[in-house]
């Protein structure tokens, strides 16, 4: 039922999105000689991320593990959970810090007005 897995799966989705606030960890990006903050601080919130969903993925899910994913032989669910959260978290990942590293210029600005 539900509770058994719709509970555990809204409380991974959770808990791997409270881990992305780890970005917020290295603040003031505005400051002199600080640009790496925003990027690097995507990249650790997106890692957190991957992590919290990789040991769901080997804890949670594994009992849901098909016997082929991508043309492999599934036989160990952290081998999927590693190929099936690294399938998404790694364009993610890579977006993420695309996108922080365009807004950093704009940022920048916004920044230095305050």
């Amino acid at each position: 039922g539900f509770i058994m897995t719709g509970l555990p799966s809204l409380a991974v989705s959770a808990m791997g999105l409270m881990f992305v606030g780890f970005a917020g960890l290295l603040r003031k990006p505005h400051e002199k000689g600080r640009l790496w903050a925003l990027p690097v601080g995507a990249l650790v919130g997106c890692v957190c991320r991957f992590v919290v969903h990789y040991i769901s993925g080997v804890t949670v899910y594994a009992r849901w593990m098909p016997e082929t994913f991508m043309n492999f032989k599934m036989t160990s669910p952290f081998v999927y959970s590693l190929l099936y959260n690294g399938t998404y978290m790694l364009p993610n990942t890579i977006l993420c810090i695309l996108v922080v590293v365009l807004l950093s210029v704009p940022l920048r600005k916004f920044y230095k007005n305050k």
